[in-house]
Parts: structure tokens; sequence; C-alpha cells
């Protein structure tokens, strides 16, 4: 009888050992499934943001050169302000003139917008430092303080994001 014994404990230990190597499998499945779902997330999260970042390229790729530009639309505003309506209605060219110089600056900032970027005049607005560069103050009087009151050279946004700031005078 002692050589069945001996079988029974040979066969518990084989057992045993089955079982442990099992629990072992198992657990190491569990360690590789949990590193492979985090390298999953680790890469589906470097897709998103190489996403966004090639959005955002996109997005401001015209930054520099819309900024380059924005001399060219200050001079076009300047030159029509310069022209006094009394001087256009006394002079047919000078009119002529005047309304080729309008088209060419509606087509140029109808342009600019085409690349989202838009103007703006923050007069009678509070003044926001993102968006505007104080040149000087005015006397606030009765009136609010800090408060936009003079736009000496408008701002420009590029997807609402400040391209230029305006060149303001605040209220003090």
């Amino acid at each position: 009888g002692q050589e069945g014994e001996g079988k029974g404990e040979k066969e518990v230990s084989e057992e045993e050992r089955l079982k442990a190597e099992v629990a072992k499998l198992t657990e190491d499945n569990k360690e590789l499934k949990h590193r492979m779902l985090t390298a999953m997330a680790d890469v589906e999260n470097m897709r998103t943001r190489m996403q966004t970042k090639s959005d955002e390229d996109r997005k401001f790729a015209a930054r520099s050169f819309a900024k380059g530009m924005l001399e060219v639309a200050d001079v076009l505003d300047k030159a029509l302000e310069s022209v006094p309506a009394e001087k256009r209605e006394a002079n047919q060219d000078l009119a002529t003139i005047f309304e080729g110089m309008q088209m060419t600056s509606k087509l140029f900032q109808k342009g600019l917008e085409a690349q989202h970027v838009r103007k703006f005049d923050p007069t009678d607005q509070k003044f926001d430092p993102e968006m505007h560069d104080a040149k000087f103050e005015i006397p606030a009087g009765d009136g609010d303080k800090g408060i936009v009151k003079a736009c000496i050279k408008v701002g420009y946004t590029i997807h609402d994001r400040c391209l230029r700031p305006a060149e303001v005078g605040v209220t003090k």
C-alpha cells in the first residue's frame, strides 16, 4: 500500500504545480492586458495631441503673413481717411481714385477675413490688456475708469486670438 500513497502525493503535488502555473499564467495575462491597454491609451493620447497640434498649426499658418499685411490695411485706411468729402466733390478724378481705393480696401479686408483675420475697434469697451495696448490716459470725469475712449490704431484677431492689439487711450 505504500506505493499508492507515494503516487497520490505525486499527483497532488503535480496538481498543485499545475494550479500554481495556471494562477501565475493568469496573473501574467492580467499584467500583459493592463500593459497593452495602457500602451493603447498612450498611443491614443499621443494621436489626439498630434491632431490638436496639427489643427492649431493649420489654423494659425497664415498668422505671420497676415501680421505683415496689417500695415497695408493701415496705409489704405489712412489714405481713405485723409481725403475729405469736400475735396472729392470738387474733383471728379480724386473721387474716382478714392472709389478705387475704397474697393481695394474692401477686397483686402475680405481677403483677410477669409483667413479668419478680423479688424476690431474697442472704443467704449472695458480695457483688456490681452487685446488693447494703452498708449495714453484720459481723465474719466464722471465716467467709469478703465474704458477705452480713443482708438489710435485698430486691432486685429485671428481665430479669436489677438493678432495685433489695438492702440488705445484709456480713462483713468
